[in-house]
C-alpha cells in the first residue's frame, strides 16, 4: 500500500433473491441505516484522526498557533512537535494522523512569526524558545510531555529537555544535526526558504537536492513545494537564535531518553549526527536509520517514522 494513500474500503452487495417493487422500499430505510453504520464503523476512528484541529495559544509574552491531532483511543500522553527551520504545523500532516490512531495527541507548535503566531523576535536564543514550549506545557495543565523536533527543531527541543528537565518523558529527535557539516550548501537551503520569486523548476531542484533521496518520487518533492510558506522574519530570529546559543547548551538533550531518526540520504543532517551521539551518551540514545530517506522523511517515509516513535514511547509511556 502506497504510505501517502488513505485506504478505501470496497463493498459488494449482492442480492441473489429478487424482490418485489412493493418490498423492496420496505427494507431500503433499513438497508441504508445498516449501509451508514458499516460506513461509520470503518471510518470513524481514521476520520477522527485525520482532522487536525487548530489551536491558539496564549502564553503571555506571546500567543502561538498550532495543529492538534488526536484520536479516540487516547493514551492521555501528549506529544509536543516542533517544525524545522522554514517550515511550520502543517509539516506533520502525515506522521500526526499515524500517532494519534496509535492513542496519542500530538500539538506541533508553530513558532513566533509562523502562521500567526506571535511575539518578539529580537535577541532571541534557543532558551528562549525552549521557554515557550515549557509555558504551552504549562498553559495545557500537563505534567510531563514527549518532545519531539524536526531539523532546526530538534534543537529547540533539546533546549527544552534541558532546560525544563521535569517536564519532558522522551525526546524524539527527526533529523538531528549539530556537529557534522551539511554534505549541500545551505546557501541554497537559504534560497529555497527564503525566496518566494523562485521558479517552480528552481524550487524543485532545490527541494531535492536538499530535502529529498533520489528515490522519493517527485509527487512528494513537488507536494512540499506547494506548501511551503515564507516567513523571513521569523526564519532570520530562529537562525539567529540557533547561532548565539553554544551548541554545548542543548546537545546533550536533558538527561530523558532519546530517539533519533534518520535518514541514510540526509544532507543537510548527516546520520554520523545519531552516531556521535550515541557514542557519547550511550544507551540512553536509540538510533532508528531510514533507508531512501533525506531530511524530509517525514514526508517520505511517514510509516516507518512513526512506527519506529510508537515502538520507543510505548517502552517509555508514563
Amino acid at each position: 500500500m502506497n504510505e501517502h494513500g488513505n485506504p478505501l474500503t470496497k463493498m459488494k452487495l449482492n442480492f441473489t433473491a429478487r424482490v418485489s417493487r412493493d418490498s423492496l422500499w420496505h427494507v431500503l430505510p433499513t438497508f441504508l441505516l445498516v449501509l451508514t453504520l458499516t460506513y461509520s464503523i470503518f471510518y470513524s476512528a481514521s476520520s477522527q484522526a485525520q482532522a487536525a484541529k487548530p489551536l491558539s495559544l496564549n502564553i503571555g509574552h506571546a500567543q502561538l498557533t498550532a495543529l492538534e491531532w488526536s484520536g479516540s483511543n487516547s493514551k492521555e500522553q501528549t506529544i509536543i512537535a516542533l517544525p524545522w527551520g522554514g517550515g511550520t504545523a502543517i509539516g506533520y500532516r502525515y506522521l500526526g494522523p499515524l500517532l494519534a490512531d496509535a492513542g496519542y495527541r500530538l500539538i506541533a507548535l508553530n513558532p513566533r512569526g509562523v502562521s500567526g503566531s506571535t511575539g518578539a523576535l529580537e535577541e532571541l536564543s534557543l532558551h528562549d524558545y525552549a521557554d515557550d514550549v515549557a509555558a504551552v506545557i504549562t498553559l495545557l495543565e500537563l505534567d510531563q510531555v514527549h518532545m519531539m523536533g524536526w531539523a532546526l527543531g530538534n534543537r529547540v527541543a533539546r533546549a527544552v529537555a534541558t532546560d525544563h528537565s521535569r517536564l519532558v518523558a522522551t525526546v524524539t529527535l527527526i533529523a538531528a544535526g549539530g556537529t557534522v557539516r551539511p554534505l549541500v550548501s545551505m546557501q541554497n537551503a537559504g534560497r529555497l526558504f527564503g525566496d518566494p520569486d523562485l521558479s517552480q523548476e528552481q524550487q524543485l531542484a532545490f527541494a531535492r537536492e536538499l530535502m529529498f533521496a533520489e528515490a522519493t518520487p517527485t509527487a512528494i518533492v513537488k507536494e512540499f513545494v506547494d506548501n511551503l510558506g515564507y516567513f523571513r522574519e521569523a526564519s532570520a530570529a530562529r537562525s539567529g537564535a540557533n547561532r548565539a546559543t553554544p551548541v554545548e547548551q542543548w546537545w546533550a538533550g536533558g538527561t530523558a531518553p532519546m530517539l533519533i531518526v534518520q535518514g541514510l540520504d540526509d544532507k543537510i543532517a548527516p546520520p554520523q549526527n545519531g552516531v556521535l551521539m550515541q557514542e557519547q551518551f550511550g544507551e540512553r540514545i536509540q538510533v532508528v536509520n531510514l533507508k531512501d530517506a533525506g531530511h524530509a522523511m517525514g514526508l517520505e517515509k511517514p510509516q516507518a517514522v512513526s512506527a519506529a516513535v510508537i515502538k520507543f514511547l510505548e517502552a517509555h509511556a508514563f
